[in-house]
């Protein structure tokens, strides 16, 4: 499920480098974006081929999608070739071996949206966070991403902003307000904050409801580690996850500094109860975001959404 659609005239060629191996480059015309598809293991020196032929006398913004084994020779490429770097405006990343989004994201000063679909337990750096232009950010399920950096915090906790966020269920939690209204919290490395911003909340509903509401309590308690990393509360908190029953642990048992945190559970167990009554019973495909206001049910319709700028 995107956030936007890329129309237009497509020319489609498949260009082959190398004797021995068929490793290839995709290049697609968009007009006024070129994409460069990179299958297989190609080098570092076959993107800089591909896109000096398309696109290197050319002033015309790149968009890049990586697959197997490809993120580590774009990356090099980017660090090598820093002119070019500069005209990529869209990446997607589809590596499942790639471990960390390299910090030489920041040679890309122009990068409006990055999505972010496979990797093995991947990590987002604090750069992603300072890309002035970053407009929207994907994150998949099978990227493996647990938590977000710091550094975006300001972009998804912007109501009224013009940032878009398609994220999954896991990274993002719910939890009841102090208002009795449903919200949703995303899970930074220094602890929980707001789905201020606009987008979509996926696969929410790819399990039963019980599991529904364990990983709503396991992104509680993630939100809940990553906050007090570090404090002498620290061991508190993992004691409380893996040895507690924290929902019954009596009041003598908890810390005064973090009854209020704790209490937050109750709410977060409540919000899937709630989500369940706002939608007859049933857990929606998709939860969808409007400045921090949530909406239930229905598929996402992208027409529609085009209007209100969505």
């Amino acid at each position: 499920m995107k956030l936007f659609a890329k129309f237009g005239l497509v020319v489609t060629t498949t260009l082959f480098f190398g004797t021995s191996s068929k490793t290839e480059v995709l290049f697609t015309d968009y007009g006024d974006e070129h994409n460069y598809t990179l299958l297989h293991e190609t080098s570092c020196e076959e993107i800089k081929n591909s896109i000096a032929e398309h696109s290197g006398h050319l002033d015309t913004a790149i968009s890049v999608s990586t697959n197997h084994r490809t993120a580590n020779a774009f990356f090099e490429f980017i660090s090598k070739n820093r002119q070019l770097a500069t005209r990529v405006v869209d990446l997607t990343l589809g590596d499942q071996t790639l471990e960390k989004t390299p910090e030489t994201v920041a040679l890309m000063p122009n990068l409006h949206t990055l999505r972010i679909h496979f990797g093995n337990e991947l990590t987002v750096p604090t750069q992603v966070g300072e890309l002035e232009k970053l407009k929207q950010l994907e994150i998949s399920k099978d990227s493996g991403v647990k938590c977000l950096p710091k550094s975006l915090r300001t972009k998804i906790d912007s109501h009224g902003g013009n940032f878009k966020f398609e994220t999954y269920f896991g990274l993002t939690y719910f939890s009841i307000g102090k208002n009795e209204t449903l919200e949703a919290l995303v899970n930074f490395e220094d602890g929980p904050g707001m789905f201020g911003c606009s987008g979509i909340i996926n696969e929410i509903n790819d399990c039963d409801h019980n599991n529904v509401r364990d990983i709503n309590k396991e992104g509680f308690f993630l939100g809940l580690q990553n906050k007090y990393e570090g404090s002498l509360y620290y061991h508190v908190i993992k004691n409380i996850i893996t040895k507690w029953n924290a929902e019954k642990a009596s009041n003598e048992d908890i810390p005064d500094k973090l009854r209020c945190d704790l209490t937050g559970l109750a709410r977060a167990i409540s919000a899937i109860d709630f989500i369940l009554k706002e939608n007859n019973g049933t857990i929606p495909p998709g939860v969808f975001v409007k400045n921090g206001n949530i909406f239930l049910g229905g598929e996402y319709d992208e027409e529609s959404s085009d209007d209100d700028d969505f």
